[in-house]
């Protein structure tokens, strides 16, 4: 593809240390790049998507930061007519890699979200977590699941403190 950028070299002449470039991809068509260390780290495309770490769902050095002295905010905007578009956040997750995937087995995590606060050492302890796990067998078009939800009750780990399981049941520690 034919690309044209902006680089940015060390003083001693010994190779770039990053870049922004522009990729033609057609008449008035074209992804901006972020490059660092040599390596793409953050691509605008012409359709207007944000793809941080590389354009391959197999990269591993995906990240998003926000963070702020204040008050830092994720927020995710839906504004249409219709009742079927929602905003949303996907978590996909396999065994295997990104070019071959395969199923999760029986007790596989497959998502969590872990609270954090600074407890005047670190952010080493979580104070809650919501957990979703694989629970059974998974076969084609049928991934059965839980979901559990941790608190800390004042100690170096958060512990188990409910469950909805795949019957709908609720159970309590």
């Amino acid at each position: 593809p034919n690309k044209a950028g902006l680089f940015f070299n060390a003083t001693s002449g010994t190779g770039n240390l990053a870049e922004i470039q522009a990729e033609y991809k057609g008449t008035n068509s074209g992804d901006l790049i972020f490059n660092t260390s040599m390596g793409e780290r953050l691509r605008i495309t012409s359709g207007g998507n944000a793809l941080f770490g590389g354009t391959a769902v197999s990269q591993t050095n995906r990240s998003l930061v926000i963070g702020s002295n204040a008050e830092a905010n994720l927020a995710i905007e839906t504004h249409n007519t219709s009742a079927s578009e929602t905003a949303n956040i996907r978590f996909y997750r396999s065994r295997g890699t990104a070019a071959s995937p395969t199923t999760l087995v029986d007790g596989d995590i497959l998502s969590q979200q872990l609270f954090y606060a600074h407890d005047g050492n670190d952010y080493a302890h979580a104070a809650a977590i919501i957990r979703v796990k694989c629970n059974g067998t998974v076969a084609s078009n049928n991934v059965p699941g839980e979901i559990q939800f941790h608190t800390n009750p004042g100690s170096a780990s958060a512990n188990l403190a409910m469950i909805i399981t795949k019957e709908k049941h609720v159970l309590f520690s």
